[in-house]
Parts: structure tokens; C-alpha cells; sequence
């Protein structure tokens, strides 16, 4: 499928639309067939996103901050014990 023809406003529109159709749950093909794109390409595009989020992760540097990350998993795990999540 040929680059659509448009401004890169117009372009970085179309690829936002097509990553919150995905975010909502439809499939890359359902996507693909709205925006009218190859599903390839909306896969190119929410890789490209995951990437640039993983950038922004905290690392655990090494066993002695574990603790940390079982205390929040224990927390969220409380709250939907509660029906609170």
C-alpha cells in the first residue's frame, strides 16, 4: 500500500488514532481496515510506542529492591481482594 499523501500533522494524526483504536481492544486488522492501513504497519507503529514507554520504566537494581515490588503487587492484590480495583 502506497505512503498516504498528506502533511506529517496529518500523518502523526492517523497514527494516533489508529494506537487508540488498538488501545481500546480491536484487532490490528480492524484497525488497519478503519485507517485504512496494512496491519503491518499498526504493529510497526504500537512496537515503536512500546518501546519509547519501556525507556521510561524504573529498573530494580538487583534482589535488595525487590521488597519494593512485592509491597505494591501485595497492595493492588488487597484492593481487588476488596473489590476496591
Amino acid at each position: 500500500m502506497p505512503r498516504l499523501k498528506g502533511s506529517a500533522d496529518l500523518l502523526e494524526d492517523r497514527r494516533r488514532r489508529a494506537l487508540a483504536l488498538w488501545d481500546r481492544g480491536l484487532s490490528l486488522n480492524e484497525v488497519g481496515r478503519r485507517i485504512h492501513c496494512a496491519a503491518g504497519s499498526v504493529l510497526r507503529w504500537a512496537a515503536a510506542v512500546l518501546l519509547m514507554t519501556e525507556q521510561n520504566f524504573r529498573k530494580l537494581m538487583g534482589y535488595q529492591d525487590l521488597w519494593m515490588l512485592k509491597a505494591v503487587l501485595g497492595r493492588k492484590e488487597v484492593r481487588v481482594q476488596q473489590g476496591v480495583a
